[in-house]
């Protein structure tokens, strides 16, 4: 649960921080695919609050919601591969964020007791 926490904070954090900064960053407008980390960040969040009612629900969720935030990952990464830019460098860091998190639960469900088969 606090790495739940710890995940979903720092993901807000850096989405906000990366969409205030715009003008620092050197771009002409705010990028909106920097608010994807918000997004995900949120929704550790809202099924972080599953986990109150099922256990196992909430750590599916919230490893769902990791892998959701890699795939985004690759799939903007695809679009726009030049480094030399900001967006891709922060989109980076949101998927290698949510990485860590989704191999932290896979790990954990999979070391979770079983029920009676």
């Amino acid at each position: 649960m606090k790495l739940t926490v710890l995940t979903a904070i720092s993901l807000i954090i850096l989405g906000i921080v990366s969409t205030a900064s715009w003008k620092t960053l050197g771009l002409e407008e705010p990028d909106q695919t920097m608010l994807m980390s918000i997004f995900f960040g949120g929704a550790l969040i809202i099924s972080l609050l599953f986990k109150k009612m099922s256990e196992s629900i909430g750590e599916l969720g919230t490893a769902v919601v990791s892998g959701l935030g890699i795939v985004s990952m690759f799939m903007t990464l695809w679009d726009n591969h030049d480094f030399s830019h900001p967006t891709p460098k922060l989109v980076t860091t949101m998927g290698a964020i949510c990485c860590l998190h989704f191999f932290a639960m896979v790990k954990r469900i999979r070391s979770a007791p079983r029920g009676h088969d």
